[in-house]
């Protein structure tokens, strides 16, 4: 058992340690809260005494108060030292720990800094640049895994008989389809007026290119779904799908949802990786477009559609994960920076969205992603043998502190196209080198 005595209780204090053992460190056990102290004292298990008195048996932490607050208000953590990393919301007068690690743990997955003012992107999205976590470089390591492993040592130390559970490093890989195909399935109008712009604009090799696919010469430069199955299944890593299924718009140019090609491409995803909704950059502003979508997709696959990862990664608290649980999404993998590579909550493991509005958990759980193909070549303009390093690296920082790594690709980053040239075989590297 493991037994937290607190004068008061709250469900972020709650949260922070569901997070903390159930989800990072993978004790199966319920967490147990109690404000006797009598009791506390007398009891047997693992024992946190997270107060300001000095009691004779337990881990102390000193909190810091911000789990007992209500309130949304612009609030500076302050950084000291930790054991193993730097740490958020110092505190005094316990020798166990000088700063508040459920605290920190909470600040961090909670997203708080996204419900404070905040600035944004030319697409509306929250821009991490001059908020606490980021300036700190706190998104560059999964930081609350070395906050929760403090707390894992020095209960081991005190309590030598409580056994943590062993954990595992996993890897999931998976792409976005957000075109489907490059040229296939668009209809009559789409295609017309691509080959004149194509023609206008003298790219006459993808009016050759585009002809040989339509005519079933050639085969479309994005179809590399049986590819991705292939290099997954070797080496056994499971494959995702997120797939677009809305209307045409000025960011959304995905084949049309109603039409037989889409049909039968959502068919052939079904047995290459599980299938979930991509919501639309339209759904975002218009009541009623998303449920729309995850119908239509849930009508193709048969079944009904419970995970998710937004389009452009358009992430909003609490609004977007707000509208995924009133439309029946479980799970959702919009958890990263669309522009960096990263830990955008500093966690690498799903855990349950906390509505800092509503101080509730809620039943929809976030799977966080650490890389993303087009964070290099769209943002940071490098190739994908340059990028390599990198999303290497982003990969071992999941294992030491054995995680899950999650990864993006996107179905255009496969077409043999000079400016995507090594993406394809990036995709086999990084899954490669996960199963190793």
């Amino acid at each position: 058992m493991i037994i937290i005595y607190s004068e008061h209780t709250s469900p972020r204090l709650q949260y922070a340690a569901q997070v903390i053992f159930n989800h990072i460190l993978k004790v199966v056990i319920p967490v147990n809260f109690t404000d006797n102290a009598a009791y506390f004292l007398s009891v047997s298990g693992a024992k946190i005494n997270y107060s300001n008195q000095q009691l004779d048996h337990g881990v102390h932490i000193v909190p810091s108060g911000f789990l007992f607050q209500n309130k949304i208000k612009g609030e500076f953590p302050g950084i000291t030292d930790g054991q193993y990393s730097k740490a958020i919301f110092p505190t005094e007068g316990s020798k166990d720990f000088n700063y508040d690690p459920l605290a920190a743990v909470f600040y961090m997955v909670s997203r708080y800094e996204e419900y404070l003012p905040h600035d944004t992107d030319q697409y509306d999205r929250f821009s991490p640049e001059k908020v606490f976590s980021f300036q700190h470089n706190f998104y560059l390591k999964p930081m609350c895994h070395y906050w929760a492993e403090e707390i894992k040592d020095k209960l081991i130390a005190k309590f030598p008989d409580f056994e943590f559970p062993e954990k595992s490093f996993r890897t999931l890989a998976t792409i976005d389809v957000d075109n489907g195909y490059a040229y296939r399935g668009k209809g009559a109008i789409r295609t017309f007026g691509a080959f004149a712009k194509d023609i206008l604009r003298f790219k006459f090799k993808s009016v050759v290119e585009r002809t040989h696919v339509l005519t079933g010469h050639k085969k479309d430069p994005f179809n590399y779904y049986k590819f991705q199955k292939k290099v997954c299944n070797n080496h056994g890593i499971p494959l995702r799908y997120f797939a677009l299924c809305g209307n045409s718009s000025e960011h959304d140019h995905s084949l049309d949802p109603q039409s037989m090609p889409y049909k039968k491409l959502i068919k052939k995803l079904r047995f290459c990786g599980k299938v979930g909704i991509h919501p639309s950059y339209l759904s975002n502003s218009k009541s009623g477009v998303l449920n729309l979508e995850i119908r239509q997709l849930s009508k193709i696959l048969r079944k009904r559609v419970v995970h998710s990862r937004q389009h452009f990664i358009m992430l909003k608290f609490p609004e977007t994960y707000r509208n995924l649980l009133n439309v029946g999404i479980k799970k959702d993998y919009s958890m990263g920076y669309p522009n960096y590579p990263g830990f955008r909550a500093c966690i690498a493991e799903p855990y349950p969205f906390y509505d800092l509005e509503s101080e509730e958990i809620t039943s929809l759980t976030i799977i966080p992603f650490q890389t993303m193909d087009s964070h290099y070549y769209d943002y940071k303009k490098m190739n994908a043998k340059s990028a390599m390093a990198d999303m290497l690296e982003m990969m071992e920082e999941v294992k030491k502190v054995s995680g899950m790594y999650v990864f993006i690709w996107h179905d255009r980053s496969f077409a043999p196209w000079p400016e995507y040239e090594g993406w394809k075989s990036a995709f086999e590297t990084i899954v490669k080198a996960a199963a190793e």
